[in-house]
C-alpha cells in the first residue's frame, strides 16, 4: 500500500454522505458576518471521496476568492512566487495547490483518487502534508458534515497520523504533481485537439 492510499483509508473511516443544511458559516467571528455554507452534493448513490472533502474545505474557507485576487492571478500566470517577504501560511499553500490540481486535472476528467494523490505529492513537496490533513480534519464544519462521531477523523483530528507524516517534512522532495496529466498534455501537444 502506498502513502496516499493509507491517508485515503484513514480519511474514509466513518466518512458519510454529507448531511445537508443551509447553516451559516461565520467569516469574521468578531464582526458577526455570515454567508450561506458551501454546497456539496455528490451524484445519487456516489460515495464521498476524501478529495471532495478537501474541495469542500477549500470552498468553505473561500479558497477560490483567495486564488482569484488580481495579485494571485498575475503571479500564477507568470509563475512567480507572490510571498514578497510576507509569510505564506499553510492554508494559503493548500488553497494554491487545490486550485492547481483542479485546473490541471479537470480538463482531462481525472478521478478524485488521482487528484488527491497529486495533492499528497504537493503537500510532501511543500513539507505541509501533515498540517493540511490536520487542518481539514480539525475543522468542525467538515467533521459535523461528513463524519460519523466514531470515525478516526472525528475521534483524533488526524493527530496520530499527522505525527508520522510530520517526519516526512524533514525530507526535501520534488515529486511530480502533474504526472497523471503530463502524458495527456504531451499527446495533445503532438497531435492537437481532436475535431
Amino acid at each position: 500500500m502506498d502513502l496516499a492510499s493509507a491517508i485515503i483509508q484513514l480519511f474514509h473511516h466513518g466518512l458519510t454522505t454529507p448531511r445537508t443544511g443551509t447553516g451559516l458559516v461565520p467569516i469574521w467571528h468578531g464582526l458577526g458576518c455570515a454567508v450561506p455554507s458551501a454546497t456539496f452534493s455528490p451524484a445519487s448513490g456516489e460515495k464521498t471521496h476524501v478529495w471532495q472533502v478537501f474541495e469542500y474545505f477549500y470552498t468553505l474557507k473561500l479558497g477560490d476568492q483567495y486564488n482569484a485576487t488580481p495579485a494571485r492571478t498575475l503571479a500564477q500566470a507568470f509563475q512567480v512566487n507572490l510571498s514578497g517577504g510576507v509569510a505564506v501560511t499553510p492554508k494559503q499553500m493548500l488553497f494554491d495547490d487545490v486550485m492547481k490540481v483542479q485546473s490541471s486535472h479537470e480538463p482531462h476528467k481525472k478521478s478524485a483518487d488521482c487528484k488527491f494523490r497529486s495533492l499528497v505529492c504537493a503537500g510532501l513537496n511543500r513539507c505541509q502534508l501533515a498540517v493540511w490533513c490536520q487542518m481539514v480534519a480539525k475543522s468542525s464544519a467538515i467533521v459535523d458534515r461528513f463524519y460519523q462521531p466514531w470515525s478516526y477523523v472525528a475521534q483524533t483530528g488526524f493527530s496520530e497520523a499527522a505525527g508520522y507524516l510530520q517526519r516526512l517534512s524533514e525530507l526535501e522532495l520534488n515529486l511530480p504533481t502533474d504526472f497523471p496529466v503530463r502524458q495527456l498534455s504531451t499527446i495533445k501537444e503532438v497531435f492537437g485537439d481532436p475535431v
